[in-house]
């Protein structure tokens, strides 16, 4: 596995070569919902039925194990997903589960779509989607500052444009990308 760049969970100024990482707001929103709710049980079955009843024991234990269990799988996310832009393309390492990374040339990637639910709205972070023209999809869930990651895949794909007219001997051409803001996509011309 290449030695990428230190994960940072504030990438508003991500030079290329940098890694866009895990958003820390999205790992740790479901540890907080789930200590409030058993809590919650807890106070209520010990201000209700004493701290003797089996509800207060049972939502004692279930908030012991399950925030465990949440913290630990936290940190095994910590570092499973990343995207980070280079010069001859994107380095995608995806979830935990898959294990997988790939190094996509800026020409294979023909979109890339950053998608929101409630949970990544609340935590300030997305699901980066990305379509090869090979007919492969690419997902990296969670990824903090979705906004930036979609502009370094614009300027990744408008540098590599770049890089070839100039190759040809082709002076000036606006980029073939087109961001649209509103939904979140970058889509590719060609």
């Amino acid at each position: 596995m290449p030695n990428s760049a230190s994960i940072s969970d504030h990438n508003d100024n991500q030079a290329a070569g940098e890694t866009f990482g895990i958003s820390r707001r999205a790992l740790v929103l479901p540890i907080a919902a789930n200590d409030v709710l058993w809590s919650a049980l807890a106070v209520w079955a010990y201000f209700s039925r004493g701290a003797g009843s089996q509800v207060f024991s049972l939502s004692v234990i279930v908030l012991a194990a399950s925030s465990l269990g949440l913290v630990v799988f936290a940190l095994a996310r910590m570092s499973a997903g990343a995207v980070t832009p280079l010069q001859a393309g994107l380095l995608v390492r995806g979830g935990m589960f898959s294990g997988t990374e790939a190094m996509l040339p800026w020409g294979l990637i023909r979109q890339a779509e950053m998608k929101r639910g409630i949970g990544g709205r609340l935590a300030g972070s997305g699901t980066l989607v990305l379509r090869l023209s090979t007919g492969q999809t690419f997902a990296v869930a969670d990824l903090a500052s979705p906004d930036t990651v979609l502009a370094a895949v614009l300027a990744g794909w408008q540098r590599e444009e770049t890089e070839v007219l100039e190759a040809l001997g082709v002076k000036k051409r606006r980029a073939n990308a087109d961001a649209n803001a509103d939904s979140g996509q970058v889509r590719r011309a060609g």
